[in-house]
C-alpha cells in the first residue's frame, strides 16, 4: 500500500468496531432461520439482495416478533455497516437506512457496529476503494461463488485519518461522487433511449411508416393476434399485404450433434450463444464449437449460406430478446445448423427486410404471446411459419432496409459513445476513491485534473 499521510494509520475493521459484545457478527445459520420462519409482516431480515455497493436495496423479508426476539444477537440498527460475504463484488457494503425498523442479518451478511471515533460513511467508502477490492480478491475463497469469511472480513485494512480529516474528505468525496453518479445516470438513460429508438424506428418502418409508434405505445399491440387464422387488425398502406411466413419463405430446424463429435477445429456449429444482439453472428472462442470437416458434405443440407436468416428457438427466460433472436448470415459465417436454431430463407421478401421484421417489436410481441407463463422458453418452426408477416412492394422494402441501416448506424454510434462514457465514469470513480483514501483529495480546483490524470482518461 502507498505511504499514508502524516497523522493517518492503517487499521483493520476489527480495530474500529464498537466496544460492545458481538459488534461484528454474521447472521444465524442452519435451522435457526429457514424459509419456514418467514412471515408476511414483522421485523425485517437483511439478506444479500439488500446489500448493494454503497446502496441499501429495499427488498422485503420478514419474521415474527417472537422469532426476532430470539435472534436479537444478530440485530441491525440504523447506521450499522452491512457487508456481503458472498458474491462477485467483494467487499460489497452499505449502511442500514434510518427507516429500516427492527431487523436482523441473515447468513452470509455481516453486521458491523463501528466505534463513535469513526465516521461510518468513511468505512463504507473505504471498502469500495480499488486497493480494498484487490485485497479481497487475494483473500477470498470458493470456486464459482467467491466468499470472504467472517474472520477474513475482520482483517480488512482501512486507512484512518483523524475524525475531523475523515469528515472534511467525505464532504469533498460525496460532492464529487454525487456529480459523477448523476452523469452516470444520464449516460445510462441515453443508452436506454438508443435501444428504444432502434425498436421504435423498426416498428414504424415495417408497419408502413404512417404509425407514430413509441416504446410506451408498443403495449397497445399486445391484444393483436399475430399468429391466428385471420389477418391482424392493423392498417397497412394499400399496396402492402399480410401473409403467413410459410407463404413468404421457409423455416428449417437444425440437428442435434452430440458433444462427442466436437473437435478442436473444423466446420463451425451454429449454437444459440453465437447469436449476437444486433442481427450479426458472433464467433467468440467461448461460444464456438467445431465439427469434423467431413460434415460439410455429409450434412450439406444443414450448411448455412449467405443471406440465410437464423433464429434462436430456445432460451431460459423472456427477460431479453434471446428467444426468437434473429441474425443474417454473411459470407464469413459458414457453419452447420444446431437443433436449437432455425434457418429461414426468404422467397418473396428481401432477406434484409425479413431480418428487420424479425428483429422488430412486432415479432417480439408474437414470441411473448407464445410463451406466457412458461419458465423455460421454446419456440417451434411451425409457430414461426404461422406469424403474420407484412409485405410491401420490393422498392419499399429496399427503402426500409436503407433507412433501417442508417438508423442502426446512428444508434450504434450513440451506444458506442454511451458505453465509452460509462467506462470513463467507472474509471473516474475508482480514481476518486483512490485519491480520497491516500490523502490526495483536497478542496483545491486542481483535484479534478489530478484524478483524471491518475485515471488515464
Amino acid at each position: 500500500m502507498k505511504q499514508l499521510p502524516p497523522g493517518w494509520r492503517l487499521v483493520t475493521l476489527n480495530d474500529i468496531q464498537a466496544a460492545e459484545p458481538r459488534a461484528i457478527t454474521d447472521g444465524p445459520f442452519g435451522s435457526n432461520l429457514t424459509g419456514a420462519h418467514y412471515t408476511d409482516f414483522g421485523p425485517r431480515v437483511v439478506r444479500l439482495q439488500n446489500i448493494g455497493d454503497g446502496i441499501f436495496h429495499d427488498a422485503h423479508a420478514h419474521i415474527s416478533e417472537q422469532h426476532f426476539q430470539s435472534l436479537r444477537a444478530h440485530e441491525v440498527l440504523p447506521g450499522d455497516l452491512l457487508i456481503a460475504s458472498l458474491g462477485e463484488i467483494l467487499p460489497r457494503a452499505c449502511l442500514a437506512p434510518p427507516q429500516l425498523g427492527p431487523a436482523i442479518v441473515k447468513a452470509d451478511c455481516i453486521r458491523v457496529r463501528l466505534s463513535p471515533d469513526v465516521d461510518r460513511r468513511w468505512v463504507m467508502y473505504a471498502l469500495q476503494r480499488p486497493s480494498a477490492r484487490k485485497w479481497a480478491e487475494a483473500h477470498r475463497h470458493g470456486v464459482g461463488r467467491p466468499r470472504l469469511g467472517l474472520k477474513t472480513i475482520r482483517q480488512i485494512p482501512v486507512p484512518l485519518p483523524p475524525i475531523a480529516e475523515q469528515q472534511r474528505i467525505l464532504d469533498v468525496l460525496e460532492d464529487r461522487l454525487s456529480r459523477l453518479d448523476a452523469a452516470f445516470t444520464l449516460i445510462g438513460n441515453a443508452h436506454t433511449r438508443a435501444g428504444t429508438w432502434r425498436k421504435s424506428a423498426l416498428l414504424r418502418s415495417i408497419l408502413g411508416g404512417d404509425m407514430h409508434v413509441q416504446s410506451h405505445q408498443v403495449e397497445k399491440l399486445n391484444g393483436v393476434d399475430l399468429g391466428g387464422p385471420r389477418e391482424p387488425r392493423l392498417d397497412l398502406p394499400n399496396d402492402w399485404t399480410w401473409r403467413k411466413w410459410r407463404e413468404v419463405g421457409t423455416c428449417q430446424n437444425g440437428k442435434a450433434f452430440p458433444s462427442g463429435d466436437y473437435r478442436a477445429d473444423g466446420v463451425r456449429l451454429l449454437r444459440p450463444g453465437n447469436m449476437g444482439p444486433h442481427g450479426r453472428l458472433q464467433w467468440t472462442s467461448s461460444a464456438t464449437r467445431y465439427l469434423p470437416r467431413s460434415y460439410r458434405s455429409s450434412h450439406a443440407t444443414l450448411l448455412l449460406s449467405p443471406k440465410d436468416i437464423v433464429m434462436n428457438l430456445t432460451a431460459q427466460s423472456l427477460k431479453d430478446d434471446f428467444l426468437g433472436r434473429a441474425c443474417l448470415v454473411t459470407a464469413n459465417d459458414e457453419a452447420l445448423l444446431n437443433q436449437r436454431v432455425a434457418r429461414l430463407r426468404s422467397i418473396d421478401a428481401l432477406p434484409e427486410f425479413a431480418l428487420a421484421v424479425f428483429r422488430s417489436p412486432l415479432f417480439r410481441l408474437y414470441v411473448k404471446s407464445l410463451n406466457s407463463g412458461s419458465l423455460i422458453q421454446h419456440m417451434f418452426t411451425k409457430q414461426v411459419n404461422e406469424f403474420w408477416f407484412p409485405i410491401p412492394p420490393k422498392a419499399t422494402q429496399e427503402r426500409i432496409v436503407r433507412d433501417a441501416n442508417e438508423h442502426e448506424a446512428d444508434v450504434t454510434r450513440l451506444e458506442t459513445a454511451t458505453r465509452s462514457g460509462r467506462h470513463r465514469a467507472v474509471v473516474l470513480r475508482r480514481s476518486l476513491l483512490d485519491a480520497a483514501f491516500s490523502g490526495r483529495l483536497t478542496c483545491h480546483p486542481l483535484d479534478a485534473e489530478v484524478i483524471e490524470e491518475t485515471a488515464g482518461v
